[in-house]
């Protein structure tokens, strides 16, 4: 069982039934099934925004070291190259390991989207990448140059900034998602006339009629 803990709910805030108020609810039988599907995708298409976002934070998290180790030239000392970038991308595990999942959570019109690493609390080389860490070792320059191999020793501490991934991802996300419950709403509604169905109107049309009902209840 993953345990992803960048967990986001995508709840249109109303229920489709709420948002068509009414003898009106009726007509649209089928409607709310359609809606939860592009719930769905919505949801889905967040979360897998959510990696994409992360993992170019990553790989923009440059070091110093980063960049020396992929060139294999550390102030003048030559040694074979290595890494993906000059991110945190030495072997690749830590980028490709995030991932994303959708599941349905309790009561109907939410979602619960999640991106991240499968119990990443267990992998002290993602924790300390992701969210900084001190660093005891330094660059061997006599064995480095002796072997071809980049080579370290023990030295002075030194703070290595964390890449801090997720937040980007979290950040993105909640930037998209006032959007993305108006596509899922009007996507359905789309599906739902084309199939010849009574139009329910467009998520503003609807979140309108809602606020106007609310209004006169006061």
């Amino acid at each position: 069982m993953s345990k992803k803990k960048n967990v986001f709910f995508v709840n249109i805030e109303d229920s489709v039934k709420a948002l068509i108020p009414g003898p009106f609810y009726d007509k649209v039988e089928g409607f709310d099934d359609l809606f939860q599907a592009s719930l769905y995708n919505v949801t889905e298409n967040l979360a897998k925004s959510g990696v994409t976002v992360a993992q170019k934070t990553l790989r923009n998290a440059t070091t110093e070291w980063g960049k020396s180790r992929m060139a294999g030239n550390h102030f003048g000392v030559r040694f074979s190259p290595y890494g993906r970038s000059s991110g945190r991308e030495k072997t690749g595990n830590m980028y490709d390991s995030l991932t994303y999942e959708v599941q349905e959570s309790a009561g109907k019109n939410i979602w619960k989207g999640s991106f991240g690493w499968d119990d990443a609390g267990k992998n002290d080389y993602i924790q300390k990448q992701e969210n900084g860490f001190m660093s005891y070792m330094r660059f061997d320059p006599v064995r480095t140059a002796a072997t071809g191999i980049a080579k370290f020793k023990e030295g002075e501490a030194k703070w290595v900034p964390g890449a801090k991934s997720l937040p980007a991802g979290r950040e993105s996300i909640r930037k998209r998602m006032a959007a993305a419950y108006s596509a899922a709403w009007n996507e359905a509604a789309s599906i739902y006339e084309s199939a010849g169905g009574p139009s329910p109107g467009n998520y503003l049309q609807a979140r309108a009629r809602r606020m106007k009902q609310q209004g006169r209840r006061r």
